[in-house]
């Protein structure tokens, strides 16, 4: 199954080059989280009402690949944060950015401030 990650497309592609992106979640680096936040297809477009919805820059879906990350060492725990009453997906480490890890790069979309989720369909992602 393949997990979610909604980035900021410069983000994504000045890691790309290095080999592995480190960004948690807007404006948070996996240092100073401890892990890169993750997602369900249906926990995506709440994530990015919450802490996108300003945004002007080019967004991005990561469509990451559960396999590749334990084929890596890579842990992913499913942690409830402070807050929710829902597990989210959190990646333990850096996430790298080969294509057989990260196996699709989707541009999103916003309707005014409302995100239009991507089709997804065809990448196996957990609902």
């Amino acid at each position: 199954m393949r997990l979610l990650h909604l980035a900021l497309a410069d983000d994504f592609e000045a890691a790309r080059p290095l080999g592995e992106y480190t960004v948690s979640t807007r404006g948070t680096s996996v240092d100073d989280a401890g892990f890169i936040h993750a997602s369900t297809a249906g926990q995506l477009p709440k994530i990015a009402s919450m802490l996108y919805s300003d945004v002007h820059s080019p967004l991005v879906v990561l469509v990451i690949d559960e396999d590749e990350l334990a084929g890596a060492g890579i842990e992913v725990k499913w942690e409830t944060p402070h807050g929710s009453d829902q597990l989210f997906p959190h990646i333990y480490g850096p996430l790298p950015t080969d294509n057989d890890t990260v196996v699709a790069v989707v541009p999103v979309e916003f309707s005014g401030r409302r995100f239009v989720m991507p089709d997804l369909s065809d990448y196996d992602v957990r609902p």
